[in-house]
């Protein structure tokens, strides 16, 4: 029948006579799908005058049992009231069971599952099914997406520092309707290492190349006040938060006091490069380089004060975040002409 948003399930609810026969409840937050569990058994009894029966099935365990789940599927209350069948569905295909013996008009069926690719055989068969919604259960705000992000990662084996943790959150966050796809495709990026670290997210997630944030912060370094503020605006306005912005410009001011320290000591560039993980692009060693000869020690050290203030500011007082960016850019012209 159709893929309902999450702001359309509330719509669902309030037109009880307009229920579909079957919905696919289907994500990685348990809380989201338990409550709108409640909520769907709570309005498909209420409709019914006669009262309704609910039968619980367990998918794998019936499965196990050659008619159990048909049964399930056929079964009639017997008392002449509705039947609700509630299947909890596991790691086994109950696809060609729904096929074989789903009746729309028998009984109102109502599917449990755990994230969904797209080209799962009961997402697909679901969402092609005229008498089925499928609902993706998904976290709706910061909150429920941190929790999300934290269950991925452990079920992964994965972890990942405060700060990491922090710029991994402010991009999820940015992108409600693709978050679990992005977080899905940053683990398997990680797959093999124990932690997350922040270069894989820059690396991984799409949504960064569509930022100006490595162009604002080199304008930034080079002085270019002005441009800097007006790649900066154009980021927040598809937005980021601007404590993202504090952050990577911190991580970059780090990683120059970090070559410049190799480089003190007589080591060259290109070893410096060579033996900096994750690999810097040659692209962008030309940058640093010319970076590292314009700018002193002295000065990178002032902008890192700079930078940490702008970042606790921006996270710490988040009406004034906006601000505290701007006063960023202009504490760092100053820095670069000697202020």
């Amino acid at each position: 029948m159709a893929t309902l948003k999450a702001y359309e399930f509330d719509r669902l609810l309030a037109k009880p006579a307009t229920h579909p026969a079957c919905v696919l409840l289907y994500g990685l937050d348990d809380g989201v799908i338990a409550s709108r569990t409640k909520a769907l058994l709570h309005h498909w009894a209420k409709a019914q005058s006669a009262g309704a029966e609910i039968i619980a099935i367990d998918a794998d365990a019936a499965l196990n049992t050659s008619d159990a789940l048909p049964n399930a599927l056929n079964s009639n209350s017997l008392f002449g009231e509705t039947t609700l069948v509630q299947i909890h569905v596991g790691a086994k295909n109950i696809t060609p069971a729904l096929e074989a013996h789903y009746h729309p008009k028998q009984h109102f069926l109502l599917l449990l599952a755990g994230d969904l690719k797209p080209n799962h055989a009961l997402r697909k068969y679901c969402e092609a099914h005229a008498h089925i919604i499928a609902v993706p259960c998904y976290a709706e705000n910061e909150k429920d997406i941190a929790r999300v992000m934290q269950t991925k990662l452990r079920a992964e084996g994965l972890s990942c520092d405060s700060d990491t943790q922090a710029l991994l959150l402010e991009f999820l966050s940015a992108n409600p309707q693709t978050y679990v796809m992005e977080l899905e495709k940053l683990c398997l990026y990680a797959h093999g290492n124990a932690r997350i670290r922040q270069d894989d997210i820059l690396a991984i997630l799409p949504d960064l190349s569509t930022y100006t944030i490595d162009a604002c912060i080199e304008a930034a370094v080079a002085g270019q006040s002005a441009k800097a503020q007006s790649l900066a605006a154009s980021i927040l306005e598809d937005d980021m938060h601007p404590s993202v912005i504090a952050l990577m410009f911190l991580r970059h001011i780090l990683l120059l006091l970090k070559i410049n320290a190799h480089k003190a000591t007589g080591e060259q560039m290109d070893a410096i490069f060579r033996a900096i993980q994750p690999p810097i692009y040659p692209k962008r060693q030309t940058t640093i380089s010319q970076q590292l000869r314009n700018v002193s020690r002295e000065t990178l050290i002032a902008l890192e004060e700079h930078a940490v203030k702008a970042l606790r500011d921006t996270r710490d007082k988040p009406t004034q975040a906006n601000a505290a960016l701007t006063l960023l850019f202009e504490r760092i012209k100053q820095c670069l002409n000697g202020g």
